[in-house]
């Protein structure tokens, strides 16, 4: 552990940091699982430019820099700010500096008024999770990441509370249990995350139902205020009750107000006044309209009520998860269907229900398919799945995407009857057509296919019709800074075109960030397995922006990769797989680089006026705009992405390189160990030099004949050269 020279002192950053910042990343290597990356002054001015964080706090010991923590708008949720990156240098752990730059994280949150506050960590950190914990923060009990929920700037912020809060340290107060697991109490579906609070002068607790990211109870010495429902899971459409009760604690009668109107799809109108004495519980109905199923990691829909007690308000929400008395899903198992010839689609009915129901199911006539039968009957467990195989016969190609009606007989005999659309892409040779199902928007052209998931916009490519893939185009940013808007926001438009040999998607969306700015990002889609993407931004408004950037980040599980750097094509091999994070975009000297890993070689190039590289685990492709004045336009360098087009090396860098084809290049290693001279005098030193093109220190021993020469990540080495006596 360090000696602390100074009280430690939080700052924001700026440039002249970005030197300390560096210092402490290259110090940091331990407590991030030995990683041997190098990070410079350079790099930590470019990544802090294009940052979409709203601050950058540092910790600082003297001049030193200690830690930091970053704070940013989350691009998960809605109703939320962002913990991207909470580091403390290893050598300073056991200081509480992690608990102070959380602590003003959570400061600033409330000071711009945000309910919540969240943040990630990866599964093994359960050393860290008692101080999120303190913190204020939840542990979300989900399967795919360790994400966790502060809530206290919401508790802190809201009327009714603050009385509390006058005669509480909502920190040093706090009696809540703190266990390494996740959190939560399970009830009819909901979960629901408690704090609880004590002292000489009074106590309170407050809890917050997971889906609606809000409040659903509230205990004092003075009342107890809480919102309940029967179920989690409502089925779309049916009429169902909700509660708020109040209990007076006290002697003295309680002036209660509660109301609430539509809120979104969730429809219900209630307004009441009553004086409390004892105990009061106002019931009110609702219905949640037919809509797209929500994410289980964002806000749900939810009935939301505004209470006051003795004229102090709070909010109150109960999230609700809309669901069909079943969920219908279809999938082909091949990649290319074949017409007049007898296949089938496989479709999965998983039941919603609470008891066993039998489900008839009606496909009706279309012109794309023939279907041996058109009516299936099958009994599905409570909460259960069976699979049907619907036998038919391919007509034309196509988005097969049939509406079914559906009834499901209760054991009551109670019939509930609903309407679900399924959808099956039927692809051939030459065959060009677009789709929309539930979650994606589709384009296909012969063996290819471009999906663009609608929650996010998130973009992968692909020559088959698998869910997990190697290659995804993020969602793309516009700045700077960069924001995070088109995560969250749906497109104004989706538009397709369909030309000779490819087909065109068309994704048009409005900045709120930068007024008036629309951006539209085209995916070309041959069928070759050639994608081009590019953007145009235009000024549809009347503000002048003066410096526009775009970026287009890239993710890609990179095996035997190539690259070209420093004037030379490297070759990492399958020895150990290259990351993204562990390039350095000073030494890129190409436009492209190349893969051969996976089931099809992909290549990815860029326009030579684009500026390209690794940030963190994606790689991002940049075009600089500059001013845009009102009803100006600018495009973006186009990216090509080859999948499987191109089967070796040398014909791809031909392709990005736009020259006639060309020989293997010669590859080099990412190791690189070179003689300096390959004739020598006898009796003369013979110098050698050991370099690694990745972004990370050299952490090895070098054996030479009876030598042995230990180079470790401390003595920050990606260069290291030998000298051996040669026998005359």
């Amino acid at each position: 552990m360090a000696q602390l020279n100074k009280v430690i002192q939080i700052e924001k950053y700026h440039e002249g940091l970005a030197a300390g910042v560096a210092k402490m990343w290259n110090l940091s290597r331990d407590g991030w699982g030995g990683d041997t990356r190098v990070m410079t002054e350079e790099q930590v001015k470019k990544k802090e430019a294009n940052s979409d964080n709203i601050e950058l706090y540092l910790a600082l010991d003297g001049e030193e820099v200690v830690g930091n923590c970053g704070l940013s708008e989350y691009k998960e949720d809605t109703g939320s700010l962002y913990i991207p990156l909470l580091n403390v240098r290893t050598d300073y752990h056991g200081y509480k500096i992690g608990k102070k730059l959380l602590l003003q994280a959570l400061e600033k949150t409330v000071e711009l008024g945000w309910p919540r506050l969240d943040l990630y960590t990866w599964a093994g950190n359960t050393k860290a999770v008692p101080l999120y914990k303190k913190c204020g923060f939840f542990w979300e009990d989900r399967d795919d990441s360790t994400h966790l929920m502060n809530f206290i700037p919401q508790v802190v912020n809201t009327p009714l509370l603050k009385p509390v809060f006058e005669k509480i340290d909502w920190y040093g107060d706090s009696t809540r249990l703190i266990e390494v697991k996740p959190d939560g109490t399970k009830e009819n579906g909901f979960t629901f995350y408690e704090y609880s609070w004590q002292n000489a002068e009074t106590s309170a607790r407050v809890q917050f139902e997971r889906t609606s990211r809000g409040i659903s109870l509230i205990e004092t010495d003075e009342f107890i205020l809480q919102m309940k429902l029967a179920d989690h899971e409502v089925i779309q459409e049916e009429e169902r009750e909700f509660e708020i009760t109040v209990v007076n604690k006290g002697e003295a009668p309680l002036s209660f107000k509660a109301a609430g109107a539509d809120n979104g799809r969730v429809k219900y109108d209630f307004n009441t006044e009553r004086m409390v004495n004892h105990e009061t519980t106002l019931s009110a109905t609702f219905t949640i309209e037919k809509g797209e199923e929500p994410s289980n990691w964002r806000t749900h829909p939810s009935i939301k009520a505004t209470v006051s007690i003795n004229g102090l308000e709070c909010e109150l929400k109960l999230g609700i998860f809309p669901i069909n008395p079943a969920k219908i899903e279809a999938s082909f198992s091949g990649n290319l269907s074949f017409l007049e010839k007898e296949t089938a689609i496989n479709v999965e009915i998983s039941n919603n229900l609470r008891e066993t129901a039998v489900y008839e199911l009606h496909f009706p006539d279309d012109e794309q398919v023939v279907l041996a039968k058109q009516n299936f009957t099958v009994e599905v467990p409570a909460r259960g799945r069976k699979t049907l195989s619907v036998p038919l016969t391919v007509k034309q190609h196509g988005f097969y995407k049939p509406e079914l009606t559906i009834t499901a007989t209760k054991n009551d005999k109670q019939k509930l009857l609903f309407k679900q659309e399924i959808s099956v892409a039927f692809k051939g040779l030459g065959e060009k057509f677009v789709g929309e199902s539930t979650d994606f928007w589709h384009i296909f052209n012969g063996l290819g296919q471009i999906n663009v998931r609608k929650r996010d916009l998130l973009t992968s490519a692909a020559r088959n019709n698998k869910k997990n893939q190697p290659f995804a185009f993020m969602t793309p940013k516009l700045g700077k800074p960069y924001s995070l808007e088109f995560t969250k926001k749906k497109p104004s438009s989706v538009t397709w075109e369909i030309h000779d040999s490819s087909i065109d998607m068309k994704i048009c969306m409005e900045s709120a960030e930068m007024e008036g700015l629309h951006l539209t990002q085209t995916y070309r889609l041959f069928g070759d397995g050639i994608v081009h993407t590019w953007a145009q931004v235009e000024n549809k408004g009347e503000k002048v922006h003066p410096d526009v950037a775009f970026s287009q980040p890239v993710y890609h599980e990179m095996e035997q990769v190539y690259f070209p750097l420093d004037g030379e094509v490297v070759h990492f091999s399958e020895n150990r797989i290259m990351e993204i994070g562990e390039l350095d975009s000073e030494r890129i000297t190409g436009n492209w680089y190349f893969t051969e890993g996976h089931s099809v070689p992909i290549g990815l190039t860029w326009s030579e006026g684009s500026n390209a590289g690794p940030e963190s685990w994606q790689f991002i492709i940049e075009d600089q705009f500059g001013k845009l004045l009102p009803g100006s336009k600018a495009v973006s360098g186009t990216i090509t992405l080859s999948l499987g087009a191109f089967q070796n090396v040398e014909e791809f860098i031909a392709y990005a390189e736009q020259v006639q084809a060309r020989e293997k290049p010669e590859t080099i290693s990412d190791f690189k160990f070179k003689a300096e001279k390959l004739i020598i005098q006898p009796d003369t030193d013979m110098a050698f030099t050991l370099t690694t093109h990745r972004n990370s220190f050299l952490d090895g021993i070098i054996t030479m004949g009876d030598e042995f020469h230990a180079v470790t990540a401390d003595m920050e080495k990606t260069s290291y050269s030998i000298n051996l006596l040669t026998a005359g």
